[in-house]
């Protein structure tokens, strides 16, 4: 028994928002794989591309030779006050026709877009800004399709059973609230496939692959339907990060009152992550450059100082205070600041920075990622000491409780 209290077992709650009768519409979740395309080429196997207005088979695309093996260049356009999309044979650069539309499902087997494997149906939404072409690819599957190029991306499979389990259930409960967050705002899909929400790639297992592959669909089979919910049976924000530096932060902390509050966690073992300590130096006209825009700052200038004004409760930058050459102060808070300045240089917002001699600042800092929810150091740790997936969710999510989804 671990010195964590078991997690108690809500009732089975039935989340009608998310699910339906229809196998079709029942777990179907919608992933952006790229946006702001001016035209794709796509590969594969007996494709079908249809829109409202139109649709046809890929047989035959323009090389007088009936095969079910498909390669298309295809780009909307403007036409006649509508969109349409031309579609041009890549191997012999003949248009093969055009489909009216904005809206173009792609169908087929062995799909792929440029060289890299992708689902096999994918939703191309098209727009135009200053007549320029913008294409968004979306990808619709199954929930746990999705969530098996999920995990292998946000937690290497090698890594204990329970703490993969303890992520699968946190990125399965992450993806349903995304779902009904973005179906309130109308949107045309659910979640991004980079850590803008989770890392999602299609995997097409391969012989070197199915140990990895193996031990995620272990996770989600042992985990299926589970989440993490409050008392009432509503879904909580199921954040995760890779290491919380030794204490976990509140959502409303990064991201403004609005979050749901699920509590905080204090981890000894983070220390044993290879990024637990980072530093990074970086010149003020690098920073200038990286907040101006934001900061509504003019295009030629300079800082003057930039300090830390406000800490969280758990240590991290909550504000900073800037001050340009001609004496203008600024604020930004912390977590707006790494986004700006980049996730990979401030791997987290518990840091120190300090003026160098030499005019740049050092920014010393501890952790990586935000800090909220689920440390995947810290899970990995707790599970290589024996505690289970249940506890281990229990430990960095401490208001709520397992629940199932049906």
């Amino acid at each position: 028994m671990t010195r964590f209290a078991a997690l108690i077992f809500a009732p089975i709650f039935f989340l009608a928002s998310f699910f339906f009768t229809s196998q079709s519409h029942a777990t179907v979740v919608k992933v952006r794989l790229t946006s702001a395309l001016s035209e794709i080429s796509v590969q594969g196997m007996n494709l079908r591309l249809r829109t409202k207005e139109d649709s046809f088979s890929g047989f035959g695309s323009g090389r007088g030779i009936i095969t079910p093996l498909n390669s298309f260049t295809i780009k909307p356009e403007l036409a006649g006050g509508g969109i349409r999309w031309s579609v041009t044979d890549k191997l012999t650069g003949r248009k093969v026709r055009d489909v009216n539309g904005s809206i173009l499902t792609i169908d087929g087997q062995m799909i792929r877009m440029g060289m890299k494997p992708v689902p096999n149906t994918l939703v191309l939404r098209a727009s135009f800004v200053a007549d320029r072409p913008r294409i968004d690819v979306v990808a619709a599957l199954d929930i746990e399709d999705y969530l098996k190029g999920v995990l292998p991306h946000e937690m290497p499979p090698e890594w204990p059973a329970d703490a993969l389990r303890a992520q699968a259930v946190a990125s399965r409960t992450y993806v349903l609230e995304k779902i009904k967050e973005r179906n309130r705002q109308n949107k045309f899909y659910h979640v991004e496939s980079t850590v803008m929400d989770q890392v999602y790639n299609w995997l097409i297992p391969t012989k070197e692959e199915s140990t990895r592959a193996a031990a995620v669909r272990k996770a989600l089979e042992e985990t299926k339907s589970v989440v993490l919910a409050n008392a009432s049976g509503k879904l909580v924000p199921a954040y995760f990060h890779a290491d919380c530096g030794g204490k976990t932060e509140e959502a409303s902390e990064v991201w403004g009152s609005q979050e749901a509050k699920s509590g905080t966690a204090t981890d000894a073992y983070c220390p044993f992550s290879p990024k637990a300590k980072w530093s990074w130096n970086l010149s003020s006209a690098e920073i200038y450059a990286k907040i101006r825009t934001a900061l509504k700052l003019p295009w030629e200038g300079d800082l003057k100082e930039i300090t830390v004004s406000e800490l969280t409760a758990s240590g991290r930058v909550a504000k900073l205070a800037i001050v340009t050459r001609e004496g203008v102060r600024h604020f930004i808070s912390g977590a707006q600041f790494r986004s700006l300045v980049g996730f990979d240089r401030l791997r987290s917002t518990a840091f120190t920075l300090v003026r160098q001699p030499s005019g740049q600042y050092k920014f010393d800092g501890r952790g990586y990622g935000h800090g909220v929810g689920l440390c995947q150091w810290g899970a990995r740790k707790l599970a290589n000491l024996g505690t289970n997936y249940k506890d281990i969710l229990k430990h960095y999510y401490p208001t709520a409780v397992l629940s199932t989804v049906e």
